[in-house]
């Protein structure tokens, strides 16, 4: 029988979590941890921050900041 490889960890109080590009139309997806989700109450329609350098980091927004847009 296969292995299955976890796909989230949490090591140190950092959550590592392997995630698998998908296609829909035009665009590419990747679904979030739902570890992470419940630690930062993420509910759909929810706005979150992406900052891109050579990491990605991905923060809920402040309340200032989306009321602000």
């Amino acid at each position: 029988m296969a292995r299955r490889i976890r796909k989230t960890v949490i090591s140190e109080g950092v959550l590592h979590s392997r995630r698998k590009v998908v296609k829909s139309g035009h665009s590419l997806l990747v679904s979030l941890p739902v570890a992470w989700v419940r630690r930062h109450g993420i509910k759909p329609g929810d706005v979150l921050v992406l900052t891109a350098g050579s990491l990605l980091t991905m923060s809920p927004a402040p309340e200032s900041w989306e009321e602000s847009r």
